[in-house]
């Protein structure tokens, strides 16, 4: 997106970063890649920490996941999250759109401001 996060002891902002930052995120195919980087960042993260994905026949309308034996369902392509939504729609008799789990990946970057608010970095425009 042409910007970064740098540590600031001051956090003063500059406001036009953040609007530039906000006119720029705002844009539609920047929130879905970002949030498809953020979904390809998770699934490394489950599988460097052994977990497996779950085979869709082991998924239930109540999980997606099974602690003891670590496998989870959402170790799939960012699509195939849709479609395991659907599914546990299915399961369930009800609109998938309660399962939908997309919403996760692109919750860290709409949240960025708010979280780095109170902190010691700021927002700058990559040179």
């Amino acid at each position: 997106m042409g910007f970064d996060l740098i540590y600031d002891g001051d956090n003063k902002q500059n406001p036009s970063y953040i609007e530039e930052f906000k006119t720029t995120y705002a844009k539609k195919e920047i929130q879905d890649n970002l949030a498809r980087f953020e979904h390809q960042r998770w699934n490394l993260y489950y599988l460097v920490s052994g977990w497996l994905p779950m085979p869709k026949a082991e998924v239930t309308a109540e999980s997606r996941k099974n602690q003891r034996k670590r496998k989870h369902a959402c170790l799939t392509t960012f699509e195939g999250l849709e479609e395991l939504a659907r599914l546990q729609g299915k399961l369930a008799s009800k609109d998938f759109s309660g399962y939908d789990t997309r919403a996760y990946d692109y919750d860290l970057m709409n949240n960025l401001l708010g979280n780095i608010n109170d902190t010691k970095y700021r927002i700058v425009k990559r040179t």
